[in-house]
This record gives C-alpha cells, structure tokens and sequence, in this order.
C-alpha cells in the first residue's frame, strides 16, 4: 500500500466543528421531541401490517396518536402533513420482550425472593438511553425485578419515548409475575428446591390461604429488601394503563405475594419463568396442569427430553439472547446448534429478548433478530416475534403490535429489510410522535438467495453470480477457477469447454474476509511481561490455526487473521497472518509490529506508568535508542535478543512493516500521531474510541483506523465516528475475535451511514492493506489463490451465512 507521508501540523483542534457538521449530515441524532401536526399522512411504503392483512403498498393516516386509516390509496386530509415513504419498509414498532431501559442501576442489582418488588418504583423516566434505542425502530420494552431464586415481582411493558413521568411511559403495568428456576441452582437438587417452594406458595394460595409461616419467617430474617436496593420500601407501583394499584398504602408482605399470586391463579396476570435446564422446564410446566395458570416460559436455552411437554402445553416463550458474544452462562454455553429452531417448532407464541444488563443493549434488538434468521428461523416468524407475537405474549395486542385501525400509531420505517441491522430507520413513531428521523446510510444490497452448490468441487470449475465482490461493489460476473487459483473474472469471460459452471443467482462471492485483528484466545501464549520492549516476540510462533476461536472465524467466512501479540506490553511485538484451511496455515510471519499506548501497557511495577513515559519509551525505539535489556541472560544471549528487537523496529521504521497502534481515548490517540508524524510512519490505530478531534490529522497521514467491536454497552457515537470517518476518506477495517462481532461493527457502522462499499472493504481488502499483509490478498484477482466465501446474501446482513467457504479452490470443513 503506497501512503503518502507528512509533517504533522497543528491541527487537532481545529476539526471539532467540521466533525460536527459532517456528522450531523451522515447520523441524524435523536431530536428533542417538537409538536407534531395532529394528522400524519405516510404514504408510498410497504407495509407489514401483521394483520390478516398482510403485507401492502399504500398509506398510513394518523391522528391523536391512533391509526386511523390503512390502505392502497387513501386520500389525505386537508390538515395533514405529509411525509413521500417511497422504497421504505413500514413496521409496527418492534418490541424487545427482555430489557432493562429506564432502570436505575440500583434497580437492576435488587432482588426478591417473595414477590416483593414493583418495576415502575425502579423506573426513571429521565434517562436518556431510550434515543439510541428509538433509532432502531425499538417502542417498547418489557422490563421487570430480578427474580433472585424464586419470585421477583411485577413486570411492565413501557414505551420508547421522551417522558415527563412514569406513567406516561406504562402501557402495560402488570405484565407477568416474573420469577425464575435454577438461575442460582447449581443442582439438580437445589433447582429442585426452588421448585417446592414456588409450588408451595401456589397451592397455599389457591387453598385460601397465606404463604407458610416458615416462609414468611426466612423473609423477616433477611435483609430488608426494600432498603437494599433502587426499590423503595412500602412501595407497589405508580399505576398507568391497567394498572394493578396506585400510590397507596402498600400491603404488607406477605399479604403482598398472596394478592399477586391470587391474580396468576385467577388467569388475571400470567407467571413467568425463566428457565434453562430440563428439569426446571418439566416442573414449570407441569404448574400449568396442577394450577390452571396463565404461563409464559424465558430462556429454555438446554430444553432436553421436555420438548415434547412444551409442545402439548403449545407455552409461550421468550428466548434470548441469540447474539452474543464474550463469556456466557454456562446455561447459554451447552446450547446445541439447533436449540432455537427445535424450540420454536415445539412453542406455541414466542418472542425474542435482548436480555441485556445496560438499557441502550435495547438497540442491538435486530442484531439478536438477524442472529435467528442466521440460525434457520424464517424472517416472517422473527418479524412476528418482534411485533405482533411479542405483544400477544406481553398482553398487549390490542394497542401495539400490529398496524390497524384503532391501534397505537407506534410505527417503524426502514430503507430496506427491518430485520437486517446494517438498514437503517428512516421514521420512528411513538403514539404518533415522530421520536426519530433521519436519512443516514442506505439500503440493503442483496436479498437472502437459495444456493445449490456441491461439498466438492473439481480441479477446475467456474461460478456465476448476479454479486460478485470488486472493489467494494457487488456485480454480476462469472468466477472461473483452474488449480487453486482465480483464472478468470468478469461478465463475458472464455471458459474451456467442459468446465462445469455452477448458477448461484443471487448468491453472494466475496474474497475470504480478514479479521484485521484477532487474538484467537492465544494471548497469554505471547505475554512477555517482563520489560516494556517485547519487540522480539513473534505472534505466529504460538499459532494454534486448530484452536476453536480460528476454526469458528473459518466457519463464519473468514480466512485470514492478523494475529498479534500481548497487548500488555508498550512494545508488544511482531504481528503475523495465517491462512486459515490451507494445508500451510501461515500466508506471513511478520507482517507489522504492535505497539501499545493504552492503559492495558502501562503499570506502576515497570517502566512506562504513564502515557508520556509510553510516547518516550517508543521514541527512543523508533529513533534507534534502543534500552538495554535487564534480563539475567548470557552476554551473547543479550546480544542476539537485542539485535533481534532493533532489526524488528527497524523494519517498520522503514516502511516495510505497518506499525499497528492501540490507542482509544484522546489523549493516547494524539500522541500516537505525533509519532506516527515524527518518524513518518505507515501505521494503523487499532481500537481508537475518541477520534472527533483527529479527522484531519488522519487524513493528512494518511493513517487508518482498525475499529475495535461494539458491544452493547458503547454508545452510538462510536458507529457515528466510524462512519464520518469513511465518508472523510479515510480507510477502516475491523478486529474481534468471533465472526459475529467483526461483522455487526461493520454492519453498525453501515447503519450509521458509512457507505456500503467502503464497509465491504473494510472487511476483505483495505483490512488487509492496513495490517501490511501480501500485496493483492482478499481479493478477486486472477493469478491470487482462489480463497473465496459464498454466501446467501451479503455479509453486512447479518441474517447471511456462509453456505461455501473455499480456501485454494477446494470447500473446506472448519470441522475436519
């Protein structure tokens, strides 16, 4: 890769303003809530109305808040504003059936154990995390108590919307009783405690009577739960829409689990378990044959031999979370492959939750959405378990849901599919209030493709595409391949006679994608913690291309890695890539060298403790100073480790490696471009969290950025920052350590407003170009090694899957 290199000016400063002006223009935030026309007319959409209806193209006529009109063509009232929806995608709001939006942290850490808590005392209804939420189409969430080891209390479904009180948030106030089994168990017997006790209290109920005296003397001899936490004590709730009480005098407990449980036994509110282990599912479910109860099931994540139970009863259920990514559960770790397919064909109604601990986790709904479809699960059924399903299981159907006459007029407008989280909103209503417009990013480029392509392939073959990846676009082209490598690409192309050619339609062929920055869980095998200059260590020589983190990234369609070391060193050492599926795994042992100046570098038991001693340590590196080493080695030994360190930092001074540089907050970011600018560096940042204030500078130096994955805790401003940056020309590629996680940073960045073509690359060729890889690698081009993915639509819908990867011509099977 050729970059230009320049003096560093003195303009970090100055790009504050132009940064705020261009991301304004590429993501529209969510507007302070402004006085709608009293009719809203939308007209020209496609509209899934979740009805017997269907799915047509018309108009949407608003008025006080309430759908009022539905159809083909409609004429518009006199007073109404009009809004042209052509090409867009009108949903009614979706609903995230597990969340924690509007509550308190103290709220989310309470527990109970005898249904002692209200969600709406746990509620505030001046958090501002509900934005970013409503810019993805989200209106409405169920939120509810912890349920500790047995009951927890109300749950509630509230709005997506500004508030001025809890109440005008509520639609639903008494939801479900929620409780869980086994979520503390660690066995069998203990679950099965948990178990007796809920029953217990059950049939003390339906018997007339209080829960048992021993019950309530293990509650009198706890810690007051009311004072342990965000839920005040004597407290039952705020009211609102169907509300279960107001603002009285709270009955006291156990008085208080008794009226909630005579409700669940009297079919007013549903109880609702979460459960996650066979034994738990069969005895939550035999409740519903002893009881008569009203029961909605969450989790189900190991259902084993009760399936067939949970298919005679036909139980809702919630499932959740199907994106995920980091450590989790072990419950969610001994999920099979199929666990959410086998459980939504024994369910009756099912919906699908975030389950997240952070209320913004609420915005990353459609993520959990693409996941299901990824996972086999039709888009129609997903659609209805963020819409109309959700709302039948939450209780109610009868004001959100689906898009009808009567109906609350909280809607969605996409520019393409709903369920594909790289489209983003256009229009977002709550109660027809438009919460969010904007006009960022751009529809999606393909639609989901049945492919028919054999597990082998011969020496010589050829592959047509209505989607072929070049330089950034999709395009209709013929793929020929000969011996391992690509003979021939374009659309009109001479293929010997007798090769076979395989229709893919409108399957999608990219290069195999790079993870720019990968770990593979390898780095305690490359953590030199001994001295801050590691600049000898070489990630490729504790490559394990059979661990389960590579064989996982080769199943999701990634075939090469940068693989680094430690990041635990400010020196860190030399990064590799590896070829993952070829019979010789390494493409390139040194491809760069990684140089740390975030915190995870700096300690008090070494030098550098600071960022100025980091900057000075690899100042003296880049200029040749290198320290002594204070290791006890033999003198020849020191000589050799020394010479090996300074010709490893040579080689990026030099431009012949890539100097890759973490570097997240502000201040670690500026002095990483003074370096860069000093010694004239071509370099990368890897993981940068701050860059408003560093556009220019990155730009003029021609510097790229290596985005760290977002999680669910990370604010919009993040995917905002990666997608004013690619409109500002500069290069962006993305790291992480599952296949998942890279591809929704991209796709969230899409959302955000990066331009489609720019993101694809950031995932196969410009990744490569930014960590100094060979030259033409993750590329179409003839001559390179026929290293491809096939997939069922593009890899920024993360509904896609990789139905073929082919690594040197042949299919690979990650699990061989």
């Amino acid at each position: 890769m050729q970059v230009r290199r320049f003096r560093f000016t003195a303009i970090l400063g100055s790009s504050f303003l132009a940064f705020a002006t261009l991301l304004l223009t590429v993501s529209d935030a969510v507007s302070a809530p402004q006085p709608d026309p009293e009719v809203l007319v939308l007209k020209g959409a496609r509209i899934h109305t979740m009805t017997e209806r269907g799915t047509i193209t018309g108009t949407i006529i608003v008025r006080d808040g309430k759908i009022t009109a539905i159809g083909a063509d409609l004429p518009s009232p006199s007073n109404a504003r009009e809004i042209a929806l052509d090409g867009t995608t009108i949903v009614p709001g979706l609903i995230d059936s597990r969340s924690s939006l509007w509550l308190t942290r103290a709220a989310l850490n309470e527990t109970s154990t005898r249904a002692a808590l209200t969600i709406l005392d746990g509620v505030d209804p001046f958090l501002e995390d509900w934005r970013e939420v409503a810019r993805q189409g989200v209106t409405a969430v169920f939120v509810q108590p912890s349920a500790g080891s047995s009951l927890g209390g109300l749950g509630a479904v509230l709005r997506v919307a500004p508030a001025q009180s809890v109440e005008t948030l509520v639609i639903r106030s008494d939801a479900a009783l929620q409780a869980s089994l086994g979520i503390t168990g660690s066995t069998s017997r203990e679950r099965f405690g948990q178990f007796q006790k809920l029953q217990r209290a059950l049939k003390s109920v339906k018997d007339g009577k209080t829960p048992e005296a021993e019950e309530e003397k293990e509650e009198e001899a706890s810690p007051d739960e009311g004072q342990r936490g965000g839920f005040p004590r004597g407290r039952t709730g705020r009211g609102g829409a169907r509300g279960a009480g107001g603002r009285g005098s709270a009955p006291t407990q156990p008085d208080r689990t008794k009226e909630l449980l005579e409700k669940v036994i009297a079919r007013e509110i549903p109880l609702r378990i979460e459960v996650h282990h066979p034994d738990t599912l069969m005895w939550a479910l035999s409740l519903v044959t002893e009881f008569d109860i009203r029961l909605v099931l969450e989790g189900v994540s190991v259902p084993g031999g009760a399936l067939p139970s949970l298919a005679e009863l036909r139980t809702p259920v919630v499932l959740g979370p199907v994106w995920e990514t980091g450590k989790a559960p072990s419950y969610r770790e001994a999920r099979a492959d199929d666990w959410l397919s086998r459980v939504t064909e024994s369910t009756g109604p099912w919906a699908l939750g975030t389950f997240a601990s952070e209320g913004r986790s609420s915005r990353l709904l459609r993520l959990h959405a693409a996941a299901a479809i990824a996972a086999g699960l039709e888009p129609d059924a997903v659609l209805r378990a963020l819409t109309i399903d959700a709302a039948r299981i939450l209780g109610v159907d009868d004001t959100i849901g689906s898009i009808a006459p009567g109906m609350s007029a909280d809607l969605a407008v996409f520019a393409g599919d709903p369920l594909d989280p790289s489209v983003s909103a256009r229009l977002v209503l709550s109660q027809g209030r438009i919460v969010f417009e904007g006009n960022r990013g751009s529809r999606a480029s393909t639609s989901r493709a049945t492919i028919d392509l054999p597990e082998s392939l011969p020496a010589s073959y050829a592959l047509r595409s209505d989607h072929v990846l070049r330089d950034g676009e999709l395009e209709a082209a013929t793929l020929w391949v000969r011996d391992g490598k690509i003979a021939g690409l374009g659309n009109s192309i001479e293929i010997p006679e007798g090769t076979p050619v395989f229709e893919l339609g409108k399957g999608v062929i990219t290069p195999g994608l790079v993870a720019a920055h990968a770990t593979l869980g390898l780095s305690a095998s490359s953590n030199d913690g001994t001295e801050s200059d590691a600049s000898q260590l070489r990630a490729i020589d504790v490559a394990d291309p059979s661990c389960d983190a590579a064989q996982a990234l080769l199943e999701g369609g990634f075939i090469t890695v940068a693989l680094p070391p430690a990041s635990t060193t400010t020196s860190a050492g030399v990064v590799g890539a590896l070829r993952l599926g070829a019979p010789e795994t390494t493409w390139h042992p040194s491809i760069a060298g990684q140089f740390v100046m975030a915190a995870s570098a700096r300690t008090d038991q070494r030098f550098p403790a600071s960022l100025f001693g980091q900057g000075e340590l690899l100042g003296d590196l880049f200029a040749g100073r290198a320290p002594a080493t204070r290791l006890y080695l033999p003198p020849s030994a020191q000589e050799a480790l020394v010479a090996e360190r300074k010709r490893n930092v040579r080689a990026v001074v030099s431009g012949e490696r890539v100097a890759l540089i973490q570097a997240q907050t502000h201040a670690e970011i500026s002095a990483a471009l003074r370096l860069i600018a000093e010694h004239e560096l071509r370099a990368s940042l890897v993981g940068p969290t701050e860059i408003i204030d560093h556009l220019e500078s990155l730009r003029a130096l021609g510097v790229g950025l290596i985005a760290g994955p977002i999680s669910g805790t990370d604010f919009d401003r993040v995917a905002d920052q990666l997608a004013a940056a690619s409109t500002m020309g500069i290069p962006i590629a993305f790291a992480g350590e599952s296949p998942e996680e890279i591809r929704a940073t991209a796709a969230l960045a899409v959302e955000a407003g990066m331009p489609r073509d720019r993101a694809l690359l950031g995932l196969t060729r410009t990744a490569a170009q930014l960590t100094g890889m060979p030259r033409g690698t993750a590329s179409l081009s003839i001559g390179q090694p026929a290293d491809l993915v096939i997939w069922n639509a593009s890899p920024l819908n993360l509904s896609a899957r990789p139905v073929r990867v082919i690594v040197g011509g042949n299919v690979v099977d990650p699990q061989q």
